[in-house]
C-alpha cells in the first residue's frame, strides 16, 4: 500500500462523522459478531489527539458505545487505548492504508 495515493492521515479522515461496519472474529477465524458502527471524530493538533466515539449496534440487536483515544507519536505511528482493549494498540500507515493491531476483550455470550 506504500505507493497507493491519497496518502491517508487517519486525524483528517476520522474528524467529524464516518460510518463503518464489520466483524469480529475469534482466533481459531470463525466470526462472532457483525456490527455497524457511527463514528465522530475530534483531532487536536495541540495534543496530537483524536478522540472517537463510536457507537455500536450489533447483529444481534445490542448496542455499544467505545471512545478512543488516540495519539500520534513523534514517528508518525499511532498509539490508541479503550475500554477493553488490553494494553495498547499500535497503528501504522502506509499509502491510503491503516493498520491498527490490538487485542480486546470481546463479550460473546456469557464469556469474554
Amino acid at each position: 500500500y506504500k505507493d497507493t495515493k491519497p496518502t491517508l492521515a487517519i486525524e483528517d479522515y476520522f474528524n467529524g462523522k464516518t460510518t463503518a461496519s464489520g466483524i469480529f472474529q475469534d482466533r481459531f477465524g470463525t466470526v462472532r459478531r457483525r456490527f455497524t458502527v457511527d463514528i465522530n471524530g475530534t483531532w487536536t493538533p495541540e495534543t496530537n489527539t483524536l478522540v472517537l466515539v463510536e457507537d455500536f449496534i450489533y447483529d444481534d440487536g445490542e448496542t455499544e458505545q467505545r471512545i478512543w483515544t488516540i495519539v500520534k507519536q513523534a514517528d508518525g505511528t499511532y498509539r490508541g487505548t479503550a475500554k477493553n482493549v488490553v494494553g495498547s494498540a499500535i497503528g501504522t500507515t502506509a499509502g491510503n492504508a491503516f493498520h491498527f493491531q490490538y487485542d480486546f476483550d470481546l463479550k460473546v455470550g456469557d464469556s469474554v
